[in-house]
């Protein structure tokens, strides 16, 4: 969690943005994983390969 206080207390503008494919990421997966950099979609990708 402090890297995603981190990233926005420097103004990271892609913060909340997937990674890979620069989808929004859902509020409630922020919530839930704020330090996510990916979307759920391309986690679960990342996650079976």
């Amino acid at each position: 969690m402090h890297v995603a206080l981190r990233r926005i207390a420097e103004g990271d503008e892609d913060f909340g943005y997937c990674s890979k494919c620069d989808a929004e990421i859902p509020f409630a997966r922020l919530r839930v994983r704020p330090e996510s950099t990916l979307c759920l979609p391309c986690q679960q990708q990342q996650e079976s390969h």
